[in-house]
């Protein structure tokens, strides 16, 4: 119930993408608590006006919204208008190359079953290729989210183009060395846990419709305050 509450239970980026088809917003939350400043600040270094390819990176533990906030970011209205391609992966701890790299290359291109049939029978080597391909010409945004190991990022690393076409990439993760290895100039956006009035104010969102205080029976106040400690 607790992290029901607290919307922890959300499937996968990668495979949202596929059901969503080519290029789709992400589903996200409609109330973002807490954490307005840092999505301007992150709407903002992803819109920079820098040729290079840059990462921009953010850093927590489990449950500070970490991956709540990259959704807003990604369906920010100037952020979706600005990339000409944009694709999104959920990376975690069990990741597979191949795998990865399918994902983001099923979410650039319009897919058929030949595609797809293709794209199963290649190589780890060939599927980087394929995706540079996909890329080098395009200013694009990639969000890879929960990257647990430096070599997940190494995998994708080299299919990622840095041509000068003001391409980003939105990483999330636990490690705070993973940012630093992805992008040496990078400053990570670091995720605090949310406050007692934050957390309390998360809690009727997600409890009540209209997420109004006066709203919410005294026992549920009381077993609400109580989650909102944790």
């Amino acid at each position: 119930m607790v992290s029901e509450i607290l919307g922890e239970r959300m499937s996968t980026h990668g495979e949202e993408h596929q059901r969503l088809g080519r290029s789709s917003p992400i589903r996200e939350e409609k109330d973002i608590v807490g954490f307005e400043k840092v999505k301007k600040s992150l709407v903002a270094e992803l819109l920079k006006e820098d040729k290079n390819r840059r990462v921009v990176s953010i850093i927590g533990v489990r449950g500070v919204g970490k991956r709540t906030l990259p959704r807003k970011v990604y369906n920010h209205a100037d952020v979706w208008t600005s990339f000409e391609c944009r694709a999104c992966l959920c990376v975690s701890s069990s990741y597979n190359h191949k795998k990865m790299l399918r994902s983001i290359i099923k979410q650039l291109n319009p897919m058929s079953n030949a595609l797809l049939e293709i794209l199963e029978k290649m190589e780890e080597q060939d599927l980087k290729q394929r995706l540079y391909q996909d890329l080098q010409e395009k200013c694009y945004l990639v969000v890879l989210d929960d990257v647990w190991k430096k070599e997940a990022w190494d995998c994708l690393a080299w299919a990622l183009p840095d041509v000068s076409r003001s391409s980003r990439l939105l990483l999330t993760s636990r490690n705070t060395n993973i940012p630093l290895h992805a992008d040496g100039l990078s400053i990570p956006y670091e995720l605090k846990a949310l406050g007692k009035e934050d957390s309390w104010k998360l809690f009727l969102k997600k409890a009540f419709s209209n997420g109004a205080n006066d709203g919410c029976p005294l026992d549920s106040k009381n077993v609400g305050r109580e989650i909102a400690r944790w």
